[in-house]
């Protein structure tokens, strides 16, 4: 909503934004206020067309991350911090909020070499996928992480990616 008066001040253009206006703008003389005037109505409809977009799109990333079995994460490279969707991760079936959680589930075997790829991988600002095995209440089981290093400013920021079961792909091939 764009707000087009004849008389205002700062006060009416305050409460004109607080109650939802996206725009203020006084009338005068002339009609360059009109060519301003349209502007200000493109430029608020194209903002309203790219929030309706995105609402979109984040709809269907919900649904999509609610139909799988994967984990979807973001690791801080500085913190170690992974925030992880669900918050129950569907692979380990507990919570993880940190690298080192994440490696604690991962087989003694496995541990030095996922760390080291996860690492190098930060450093290096790469994409990088790797097999591991984990242990559950069944036995042993075998995990894929693919992960993604997004960098900010020229250095790595953080990664992101996905984790899942790929226990019975492994049984398939033997």
């Amino acid at each position: 909503m764009i707000l087009f008066t004849g008389k205002g001040s700062e006060e009416v253009a305050s409460d004109a934004i607080s109650a939802g206006a996206t725009d203020y703008l006084q009338k005068g003389s002339g009609t360059d206020q009109y060519k301003l005037l349209a502007n200000r109505i493109e430029n608020a409809v194209e903002q309203y067309r790219s929030q309706q977009e995105l609402e979109r799109e984040r709809s269907r990333m919900e649904f999509a991350l609610q139909s799988t079995d994967a984990a979807i994460w973001t690791r801080d490279v500085e913190t170690d911090e992974m925030e992880i969707h669900p918050t129950v991760c569907p692979v380990f079936g507990t919570t993880i909020g940190s690298l080192d959680e994440w490696l604690e589930q991962v087989h003694l075997q496995d541990q030095d070499t996922a760390e080291e790829t996860i690492r190098s991988a930060a450093q290096e600002g790469e994409s990088y996928s790797l097999q591991f095995r984990f242990r559950d209440e069944d036995g042993t089981r075998w995990g894929e992480m693919n992960g993604k290093t997004i960098e900010e400013g020229g250095e790595a920021s953080f990664q992101t990616g996905i984790t899942r079961d790929i226990t019975t792909q492994k049984k398939r091939k033997r």
